[in-house]
């Protein structure tokens, strides 16, 4: 990964994470005939459901990694099932599920043809891309933490949307001030999962909504942050996101964003 994907702690930032994810998809694509040149001429493309991602170590600078992904399912010629695995030497690094749907230049959804569904093909093989469960009880936060921001049109895609990853910065973002806000480090937040539903694109210069709830906690002790996205006062997404944190952090965060009812993980203190 290129040194701009790296956080102040020379990790890869969990954002970089889902680029290379998309990358990924995109040679795919590339290498079974289906370009976006292609797409633009045949009028048609995949716009992104769902995704859901498990982190299993942080990525280093300098780390090689090699690149595996397929098509496992395929419904009614719309909806494109896509395991991605990042993979050093010893096994998987990250993985992601990604949920596609066929659509024309219009945004209307639409069966593929059949030379797009032979390119692809379909492997059974599924991925562990399950989310990390909660430990006990939600828990019962007060109020959600806000923060609004208008989007930059240099942030745009080439279908002139905020592309996908860009929505784990902006959850991130919430997390890092929520984490500040207690007198922590954000930078020594830990990714271990994600899972984004997207409902609308974000586009320049929308006016941008991002409400967080701390969730509730895994039985490691990692926290699980609800988020939703608002455009323009309608719905652009949701997401839950797993964040592992130092203890002291984890205990100031379920203080003033859980309630105060703490629970401690059942793993003991890491």
């Amino acid at each position: 990964m290129g040194r701009e994907s790296f956080s102040s702690r020379e990790v890869a930032r969990p954002s970089a994470v889902w680029r290379a994810f998309q990358d990924m998809a995109l040679r795919a694509s590339d290498s079974a005939g289906w370009t976006p040149a292609r797409y633009r001429q045949e009028g048609v493309g995949f716009v992104l459901r769902r995704m859901t991602a498990r982190h299993h170590r942080e990525i280093l600078f300098g780390d090689t990694l090699r690149g595996r992904t397929w098509i496992s399912a395929v419904k009614k010629g719309i909806f494109f099932t896509r395991q991605v695995s990042l993979e050093d030497g010893g096994g998987p690094v990250a993985i992601a599920r990604q949920e596609w749907v066929h659509i024309r230049r219009d945004m209307t959804i639409v069966p593929c043809g059949e030379a797009l569904l032979n390119a692809f093909g379909i492997h059974g093989e599924t991925l562990p891309v399950d989310l990390p469960s909660l430990n006990e009880e939600p828990f019962t936060p007060t109020a959600p933490h806000t923060m609004a921001f208008r989007c930059w049109h240099v942030w745009m895609d080439p279908l002139a949307h905020a592309n996908h990853p860009l929505y784990v910065d902006f959850a991130d973002e919430a997390i890092a001030r929520m984490v500040a806000e207690v007198g922590g480090e954000p930078d020594q937040t830990v990714a271990e999962a994600e899972e984004i539903a997207f409902r609308s694109g974000i586009s320049a210069p929308d006016e941008v909504v991002l409400s967080t709830v701390l969730h509730g906690q895994t039985e490691e002790g990692a926290l699980i942050f609800r988020h939703r996205m608002e455009r323009n006062g309608s719905l652009a997404a949701t997401a839950l996101l797993v964040r592992r944190m130092p203890e002291a952090t984890r205990c100031a965060m379920v203080e003033r964003f859980g309630g105060g009812r703490d629970m401690a993980p059942r793993g003991g203190e890491r």
